[in-house]
């Protein structure tokens, strides 16, 4: 598996797995999620290199994103050097493998090379 940040000319990848994920979800009952996604939002995220793909064999089997937290995280305070993980999706057909695993290992590993926690 390889793990990049999503390139501007991926929205349209990263648009559809965020709303296959989220019709899964939602077909279980669970709303997590708006949908469909805002393909500005997503957009903006990957314009500003918050966005990564998991992807094997050249296809996207999980999409998420890392941003910088300046202070609060909804209304409650945290160390600005630190890193919030959202967003996190992994294809209903590629989950129980192991990938969910290495994102959190990647994401770490990520906060920590920046700084973080």
């Amino acid at each position: 598996m390889i793990i990049r940040k999503a390139d501007i000319h991926e929205i349209d990848q990263v648009f559809m797995v965020l709303n296959k994920a989220t019709v899964d979800l939602i077909s279980k009952g669970i709303s997590q999620w708006s949908y469909p996604w805002e393909p500005e939002m997503i957009s903006n995220e990957v314009s500003s290199n918050h966005c990564f793909i998991a992807e094997a064999s050249e296809v996207i089997l999980g999409v998420f994103f890392i941003r910088d937290i300046d202070c609060f995280l909804n209304d409650v305070p945290i160390d600005i050097s630190s890193s919030n993980l959202s967003k996190y999706v992994i294809l209903s057909e590629f989950q129980g493998m192991g990938y969910g695993a290495t994102i959190l290992a990647f994401a770490y590993s990520y906060a920590q090379d920046r700084n973080s926690t």
